[in-house]
């Protein structure tokens, strides 16, 4: 951790690989993640690789923040590096399987277990591999199509099984799971030619028709439609649907059927059990509402195991070591019942984060989307959390008074709940259950969220009407500083007429990589968010967004009677900021912050992300 803090990556690194032999401890376990989150190495450490693996799979960190070290691990293996350059050279035109991988690369492909991870658990941030995948796509449909000459007709279960002349097939059959699977967390964000398509569909319907005919299939028919299209949509009825869930697959594939049957059908049947606290009467909160309805946001797979709770008071001090005149409540110091409300809590990984960091949290999340809310529900019944109730509801119309209905008269989501037959509930309403009920909370959570509404200080008004005198906000605001490229990336779409469907976004995604816009918007196709559909909508074709300055914000807080905490940055910023301002202990200037982003507009990446408290 020493070394890790001076800088010196490598020995920490080793030494970090080093006490994995000795111990794996979780302390440990998360030290590495934390030594490695982001990194990109341009050299090998002696047996990284598995570990990286481990700690993506396991997860011992976010598997997000750990893709870039599997992306540039990966990108340093030699024959795979000559594999990218063919496909980035080619592309846009599709290479034959000869002309891609040669004589070797497939094997090399198959058999690297870090790569099949990053495509299980997390989007591959990276246009030179997302080139290579796109074009194995394609190769796998071929094979799929023509499975005969392929070598790859088998049907039966026990493919692999042990022969060592099935393992090439099995292995294949790995790659290609793992491949769909990646397609299926991206939401099909590779592009797609029209013929490619039809191809597509074409093999899809033959597959479709011989699981209803009941007729075996082919084991790479699966993996390969389900590369273009959710498996879930295969699913008219039981028939097929115990007709795929409850035949005998090899585990690569069964894993295939849960990502992309069994969890939608089980996201599905929570739909009815989502309470409704609000009506969404908005007109900007209903094309919002559409958008997250359609695309999810953000779809994520995995969270590290949870660490230790602390009160309130003990993770506000750790955050903000130099507070300035801030009152705590002892509840909050002592680790008494802390009410947190988590507006616009999407798919849930904010909600979950919060419910688990907090001593007795007693979490409210509540969101626009009944699709992002059936995700975020599935995903923390799945962790066996049962501090958090789920609910619908818009900003704009909660009140702080009203109705017999209260938010903690909801079931918690941990609470034993039947799930419905087996047919989904699509049409089934949510209860209606009016106001909130005079419930005040201790901690209210919107980040990323105001910026979206028509008028992002009233709803800011809405949610402080909740926050009992002395409670505390974390925000999340757009700096226009730091969305300058987005702006102009949008501006980019608004010209070539660009709609937000699905297609559109793909189209546009390969134009702004495409010859002189990859070197103009470099810092957009570096983004994350750009590798995902529902991501990529959120960054650049959202409904409605504004974006914020810093004297804006000071504004409003002096309106609101806010006071200002501090901000939620990395700790070189932070120090970066120090030295310019000595006579700013706390880093409270917000004055002296405008001046410092000016000069670096990139110190937010995206957001200020911020705390304040409610003055009693």
């Amino acid at each position: 951790s020493a070394l890790r803090e001076q800088g010196k990556l490598d020995e920490a690194i080793i030494s970090y690989c080093q006490a994995l032999q000795i111990s794996e401890s979780a302390e440990i376990k998360t030290g590495f993640a934390q030594c490695i989150r982001n990194l990109y190495f341009t050299h090998e450490i002696p047996d990284i690789r598995p570990l990286v693996a481990r700690a993506i799979s396991e997860p011992w960190g976010r598997p997000a923040e750990l893709a870039n070290p599997a992306i540039s691990l990966i990108k340093l293996e030699p024959a795979i590096k000559l594999c990218l350059d063919r496909a980035v050279n080619a592309w846009p035109a599709r290479l034959s399987l000869q002309a891609l991988l040669g004589d070797t690369g497939l094997h090399l492909i198959c058999n690297d277990a870090l790569l099949r991870c990053l495509l299980e658990n997390t989007p591959v941030c990276d246009l030179e591999l997302e080139r290579l995948l796109t074009m194995m796509r394609r190769i796998m449909l071929d094979a799929a199509t023509h499975a005969e000459r392929s070598g790859l007709a088998a049907v039966d279960p026990a493919i692999g099984s042990g022969s060592p002349a099935d393992a090439p097939a099995r292995e294949v059959l790995a790659f290609y799971c793992a491949l769909a699977r990646q397609c299926f967390i991206n939401e099909y964000v590779f592009a797609s030619p029209g013929e490619e398509v039809a191809q597509a569909r074409g093999l899809k319907d033959r597959l479709a028709a011989a699981l209803a005919a009941g007729l075996p299939v082919p084991l790479v028919w699966l993996p390969a439609v389900a590369a273009y299209f959710p498996l879930i949509s295969l699913i008219e009825g039981k028939l097929q649907e115990n007709t795929l869930l409850n035949r005998s697959w090899p585990d690569e594939v069964a894993a295939l059927l849960v990502q992309q049957i069994r969890e939608p059908l089980e996201e599905r049947r929570y739909r009815p059990l989502i309470p409704r606290l609000t009506a969404v009467a908005d007109h900007t909160s209903r094309l919002v509402q559409k958008q997250y309805e359609e695309n999810p946001y953000p779809r994520w797979i995995k969270l590290p195991p949870r660490g230790r709770s602390m009160t309130v008071g003990a993770y506000l001090r750790s955050r903000f070591p130099v507070m300035g005149p801030v009152s705590m409540d002892d509840s909050l110091e002592t680790g008494g019942p802390a009410n947190i409300l988590i507006a616009g809590c999407g798919t849930g990984q904010h909600a979950i984060t919060t419910a688990q960091r907090y001593q007795n949290a007693k979490v409210l999340a509540i969101d626009l989307s009944l699709t992002s809310l059936c995700y975020a529900k599935r995903k923390t019944c799945d962790l066996d959390l049962r501090n958090i109730d789920y609910a619908q509801a818009d900003i704009m119309n909660l009140e702080s008074t009203g109705s017999t209905g209260s938010a903690e008269s909801v079931g918690a989501v941990g609470s034993a709940e039947p799930v419905g037959s087996a047919e989904p509930a699509e049409s089934a309403e949510p209860a209606y259950l009016p106001g909130l009920a005079g419930r005040m909370f201790d901690i209210i959570e919107a980040v990323g969220v105001l910026h979206h509404l028509a008028n992002p200080l009233a709803g800011w008004r809405k949610l402080l009407a909740l926050l009992r005198p002395g409670g505390f906000m974390r925000l999340g605001f757009y700096s226009a500083y730091a969305r300058q490229n987005e702006t102009a990336a949008q501006q980019f779409i608004a010209a070539r007429g660009y709609k937000s469907n699905p297609e559109d976004i793909r189209r546009c995604r390969q134009d702004l990589a495409a010859g002189e816009n990859a070197v103009r918007f470099r810092q957009i196709l570096s983004a994350r968010d750009f590798y995902t559909t529902s991501e990529c909508r959120d960054l650049l074709f959202h409904v409605q967004e504004h974006c914020f300055t810093l004297p804006q914000l000071k504004a409003n807080l002096r309106e609101l009677d806010l006071a200002f905490i501090g901000f939620s940055l990395d700790a070189e910023t932070a120090k970066r900021y120090l030295k310019q301002f000595p006579s700013d202990p706390s880093q409270t200037d917000l004055d002296n912050w405008h001046t410092f982003e000016t000069a670096n507009p990139e110190t937010f990446t995206a957001m200020y992300q911020f705390w304040a408290q409610k003055r009693s």
